[in-house]
């Protein structure tokens, strides 16, 4: 699989609320190689923090030169990764969001 393909991630779903639930989502964020602990801070903060190997990884990143010169000065970046949806298709049919 090519970097600008990304990789599929597989995570929990974060409603459970229709009987039929799927109980994961997968979904692509353009990087590979992340990490469980990173994916898990996407879906918490919409974001994730990248070392420099993550970038060199991941060529197909559009780093601004503020972001590689944060990124050499911190030797981390927080990127920002679109997070939608974060529950499976059973769910998201459902309309009752979290009501158990």
């Amino acid at each position: 699989m090519s970097p600008s393909s990304g990789q599929v991630y597989e995570f929990e779903c974060t409603d459970g609320s229709h009987d039929d639930c799927e109980a994961t989502v997968s979904r692509s964020f353009g990087i590979v190689g992340l990490s469980s602990e990173q994916v898990e801070q996407i879906i918490n903060d919409d974001c994730v923090t990248l070392t420099p190997a993550d970038v060199a990884r991941n060529p197909q990143l559009p780093l601004t030169p503020r972001d590689r010169v944060a990124l050499a000065a911190n030797r981390t970046i927080d990127w920002e990764a679109d997070m939608e949806p974060t529950m499976c298709a059973a769910c998201a049919r459902d309309g009752r969001h979290g009501a158990h």
